[in-house]
């Protein structure tokens, strides 16, 4: 499937990856992420608590702070895992973003699309973004690949 995509979708999903707070390396074509997104069985926001970065990928750990889609309650914990990179790190491509773990350390609210019913979850292809702050109003759409990030 990869080595389908034409160099057009290639640099539209490189784009896409950057935008949504990951670096330059992801490999699908962005309707692949949209699609993600829309088949996810949670839409969340959590408060993060602790990024432990390990080899090649980063823990982070924390607690539902708003559910737009999916069975998991606010206050409930949850563990997932994102690739992710010291900073300055060249990362080769791959299906799913990789996040800089300094930058992600730093988040305090992630928004993402989730499967898995807790307390272990995971992010859908990487689709997640650290935003400002939990608002009752999503700030990543299902319907595009935008986040509101002002």
């Amino acid at each position: 499937m990869l080595r389908a995509l034409n160099s057009f979708g290639a640099r539209a999903g490189l784009l896409l990856a950057l935008f949504i707070g990951g670096s330059a390396d992801a490999a699908l074509a962005p309707q692949y992420y949209l699609r993600a997104r829309q088949l996810a069985a949670n839409h969340l926001q959590i408060s993060v608590s602790n990024v432990a970065l390990r080899a090649g990928d980063c823990m982070v750990s924390g607690a539902v702070a708003r559910v737009f889609r999916g069975n998991l309650q606010p206050g409930e914990p949850v563990t997932f895992f994102v690739r992710c990179h010291k900073p300055g790190l060249r990362v080769s491509p791959g299906a799913e973003p990789s996040f800089d773990a300094v930058d992600l350390s730093g988040a305090r609210v992630i928004e993402g699309f989730f499967n898995g019913d807790g307390p272990e979850i995971s992010a859908a292809l990487g689709q997640l973004s650290r935003v400002d702050s939990v608002r009752d109003r999503p700030w990543c759409s299902t319907t595009s690949r935008t986040c509101d990030l002002q």
